[in-house]
């Protein structure tokens, strides 16, 4: 979240990034709704759609019921 903070510059004309814009202006409503916007994007879980062939566990060999003999 904080290479994205230092990234994206805000847009309230401060001029700062929004990480700056967040230390040197608190108050500020728009670094403040932006970086919000930022960690939520980045807490969302990613939407992955199971794939048979790699999210399945592998099949096992069948378990042997005698042991070679020599």
């Amino acid at each position: 979240a904080l290479h994205k903070f230092n990234a994206e510059s805000c847009t309230c004309g401060c001029k700062f990034t929004l990480a700056q814009c967040r230390i040197y202006d608190p108050g500020c409503q728009t670094s403040q709704k932006r970086t919000a916007q930022i960690v939520k994007e980045l807490a969302k879980p990613e939407t992955k759609q199971p794939s048979k062939e790699t999210d399945t566990a592998p099949a096992l060999p069948p378990a042997a019921t005698e042991l070679p003999r020599p």
